[in-house]
């Protein structure tokens, strides 16, 4: 970045209600660190029930947010979005799935922060989490007006519309009806929110194994008569969930980094399903052959 847009960058950051308590050696560096974007007209910078991976700082140009339209239906206009405006923060902070769709009007150009570079800036600059609460608490706030609008029995139907259109709920309102928003939200909410987190780890890796070593199972006993070809398959399953689950305990005691952990569960999660697999089996063969 050249001194004359490090400076126009500077410029904007100041600006911004979120950085306002952010000294300027603190925003030079932000200004100096992240990644200029440019965007041309009609490109979608975030997209609503997406996973938040980074926060747009506007610099130039102007876009607009929407929610709704995910099954056909026409999504409804928010907000605009303009130079010292930001996107996808809360997304970053919270966790939580985008809410919004924000796509751009005229020729943009952003500073994109990306997650480590924004949960960094936080451990640095702990006002910044403080303002971001009170953003959230605000926001909650106003969900919770909206929602007792619409439930209150004394409100006519013409009320609870005027309070859903404020709120910009009304295509959401619509759309969580259908079921291809309800199996998207739910994948993005059980799966993507939980794809690195070691529980979810080793229930996947469990389930994967389970039916893949079923599947075989019934390979074998339909190809093969024979209760040989069944039992050394089973054997084969016992032992090799017995050695996963030792090398994945005592791993589990050396190993602490964040991936190794990881790969841990899913080591731990496969041991439990072979050994699921062939406890419950074995038993009949082996009654059968010794009658």
């Amino acid at each position: 970045m050249s001194p004359r847009s490090d400076r126009a960058a500077l410029d904007v950051l100041r600006t911004v209600p979120l950085l306002a308590s952010v000294p300027d050696t603190a925003l030079a560096e932000l200004a100096t660190r992240a990644a200029i974007r440019e965007v041309p007209p009609g490109t979608r910078l975030v997209a609503e029930l997406e996973v938040g991976e980074e926060m747009l700082i506007v610099l130039d140009g102007a876009a607009s947010a929407t929610v709704g339209g995910l099954t056909g239906d026409v999504p409804a206009q928010v907000g605009t979005i303009g130079p010292g405006d930001c996107v996808g923060e809360m997304a970053l902070f919270t966790g939580e799935l985008r809410s919004a769709t924000v796509t751009a009007t005229s020729a943009m150009t952003l500073l994109a922060v990306d997650r480590p570079q924004f949960h960094r800036f936080l451990r640095r600059h702990p006002a910044v989490a403080g303002r971001l609460a009170d953003v959230l608490a605000a926001r909650l706030g106003e969900c919770e007006r909206m929602l007792a609008a619409v439930l209150d029995p004394g409100e006519n139907e013409a009320g609870r519309r005027r309070a859903l259109d404020a709120g910009g709920s009304a295509p959401l309102a619509i759309a969580s009806g259908r079921l291809v928003t309800a199996l998207r939200v739910a994948w993005r909410e059980i799966v993507m929110r939980h794809r690195r987190e070691l529980p979810f780890l080793t229930l996947v890796a469990f389930v994967v194994t389970l039916i893949t070593t079923r599947a075989a199972v019934a390979l074998v006993r339909a190809l093969v008569p024979q209760a040989l070809g069944l039992q050394g398959l089973l054997r084969a399953s016992y032992v090799s969930g017995l050695i996963l689950l030792c090398v994945s305990g005592a791993a589990s005691l050396l190993l602490f980094r964040t991936v190794a952990r990881r790969r841990v569960a899913v080591l731990y999660g496969t041991g439990m399903a072979l050994l699921l697999n062939a406890l419950p089996c074995s038993s009949p063969s082996t009654s059968s052959t010794a009658t």
